[in-house]
């Protein structure tokens, strides 16, 4: 994950994507493509005011393209439950991440 600080502003769209450590992989089956997809779907309803225009998703990585309608940057983490996009990828890596890690008990098949 990017410890870069980036400042989203309204309305443009960005490129967003994370790929597993060394390449590897980071969905295993079909159920851990659904999975994602339905947090996505959990967060898009939280955060109305994100916009999911496309997304891509691979074994080993994947790509959102997504805008906000408010203007925010990573401050917006300190306990904001309507944050822009960094409060969204944050609370979308960190459920899936404790999703995998529960279901393969840190052992990820290859």
């Amino acid at each position: 994950m990017s410890n870069h600080r980036h400042e989203f502003y309204t309305g443009f769209p960005y490129h967003v994507f994370n790929r597993g450590f060394g390449k590897q992989r980071i969905f295993f089956s079909d159920v851990d493509f659904a999975r994602f997809t339905a947090r996505v779907q959990f967060l898009l309803d939280e955060h109305l005011h994100i916009h999911l225009h496309a997304f891509c998703l691979l074994p080993n990585h994947f790509h959102l393209i997504l805008s906000s309608q408010i203007e925010t940057g990573l401050q917006e983490l300190q306990g904001s439950q309507t944050g822009g996009i960094s409060a969204f990828m944050h609370k979308l890596e960190l459920a899936y991440t404790m999703y995998a890690k529960t279901k393969y008990k840190e052992e990820f098949p290859r």
